[in-house]
């Protein structure tokens, strides 16, 4: 039974997984609901990332609480 829960679980999980994308100049954006990346390529050809958490606008203005 617990493997069997484990198994559903994961399956849910993999179901509602909420991950986009949008090309930037030279690059390319990547978000989930807690975080996002940026990589982008330089003009000396090495790609430079960036990582930080993404906070939606309901949790900085709080409005919709």
């Amino acid at each position: 039974m617990k493997n069997t829960l484990k198994r559903i679980a994961l399956i849910l999980a993999k179901q509602y997984t909420s991950i986009g994308g949008q090309a930037v100049i030279e690059g390319v954006m990547m978000r989930s609901p807690n975080a996002f990346v940026v990589a982008v390529r330089k003009p000396d050809g090495t790609i430079r990332l960036r990582r930080d958490q993404w906070y939606g606008l309901s949790k900085k203005l709080n409005f919709m609480k």
